[in-house]
C-alpha cells in the first residue's frame, strides 16, 4: 500500500504530519504552563527537554510511515479537522463566537484564526491526497470505470472547495464569496449523497439507507433555519457540518473496504 504514494501527495503527507505534531506539542506546552504557572527553565534544560520530545516525535512518526495506507490517510484527515475546529472553539470561548457562526472562528476578528482557517486549508490538502491515492489504488480494482471517475471529480472538487473556504474566511470585504463557497460543500455532499447509488452500484442497502437519512436531515436543518427559524445559524452550521462530515468519512470507509477489506471473525457460543 505505501507504494501507491506518489510525488504529489509526499508533500502534502508531509506538512500533515508536521501540523499535527505542532498542535500536540503545543497542546503539551499548553497543558504544562497550566499544570507549572510560573516556572522557568534554563537554556541548557529547556533545550534537553526539546530536545527529547523532538526525538519522541519522530520515532513515532517513523513507527507510523511503513503503516501509510487509505485508513491512514482517512484518520489524518478526522484528526486534523477536528482537532483544528476544537481548538478554535476553545480559544474563542470568551468571545462567546456561538452567538455569531462558525465562520466566526476564522475571521479577523477572532482569537488565533489561523487555527480554524489552517484547519481546512491541511485538511483540504490531505482530502485531494486520500483522493488521489484512493482512486490510483481503486483503477486496479475497477479499471476504466465512469463512475469511479465521476466520484473522483466530485470529491476533488468537495477538496478544492473546503481548502477555499479555509483561504477566504468570513471578514467583512468577502463575506459573500466566503458564503457563496460553503453552501457549495453543502450542494456537493448532496449530489454526492443523490448519486452514490449510480456512482457506485454495489453499494449496501445499510449504507444507502443511513444516506438518505443523512440528505433528510439536512433538508430539515435547512428548512428549519432558512423557512420556520428554529435554528440559529451556528445550530444549523454545526449540525450541517456533523452530518456531511459522518457520511464523508463513512463514504471513505467503504472505498477502504474495495482495497483493504476488513476480516470478520465469529465466535460461537
Amino acid at each position: 500500500m505505501v507504494e501507491a504514494v506518489s510525488w504529489r501527495n509526499l508533500p502534502t503527507v508531509a506538512l500533515a504530519f508536521a501540523l499535527i505534531g505542532f498542535m500536540l506539542m503545543a497542546g503539551l506546552f499548553w497543558i504544562a504552563g497550566q499544570l507549572f504557572k510560573g516556572a522557568s527553565f534554563d537554556l541548557v534544560t529547556s533545550t534537553a527537554l526539546f530536545a527529547l520530545m523532538t526525538s519522541v516525535e519522530i520515532q513515532t512518526i517513523n513507527s507510523i510511515v511503513p503503516q501509510l495506507s487509505s485508513r491512514l490517510l482517512t484518520n489524518i484527515f478526522i484528526a486534523v479537522i477536528v482537532s483544528g475546529v476544537i481548538l478554535a472553539m476553545i480559544s474563542n470561548q470568551n468571545l462567546y463566537w456561538w452567538k455569531h457562526n462558525l465562520s466566526f472562528l476564522g475571521t479577523d476578528k477572532a482569537n488565533d484564526s489561523w487555527e480554524f482557517n489552517l484547519a481546512l486549508f491541511f485538511s483540504s490538502l490531505i482530502l485531494l491526497a486520500l483522493v488521489d491515492y484512493l482512486f490510483a489504488s481503486l483503477k486496479r480494482v475497477f479499471p476504466k470505470s465512469r463512475q469511479l471517475l465521476v466520484l473522483r471529480i466530485l470529491l476533488t472538487l468537495l477538496a478544492v472547495d473546503l481548502g477555499m473556504v479555509g483561504a477566504f474566511p468570513n471578514n467583512l470585504a468577502i463575506h459573500s464569496l466566503h458564503t457563496r463557497l460553503a453552501g457549495y460543500l453543502i450542494f456537493l455532499v448532496l449530489g454526492l449523497i443523490f448519486g452514490i447509488r449510480w456512482l457506485l452500484p454495489d453499494i449496501s442497502r445499510d449504507f444507502q439507507r443511513i444516506s438518505w437519512m443523512i440528505a433528510a436531515a439536512l433538508l430539515a436543518g435547512e428548512i428549519l433555519f432558512q423557512v420556520i427559524g428554529y435554528l440559529s445559524l451556528t445550530a444549523f452550521e454545526i449540525m450541517a457540518f456533523l452530518l456531511a462530515f459522518s457520511w464523508l468519512v463513512m463514504l471513505f470507509e467503504r472505498l477502504n473496504d474495495y482495497l483493504e477489506p476488513i476480516q470478520n471473525q465469529r465466535y460461537v457460543i
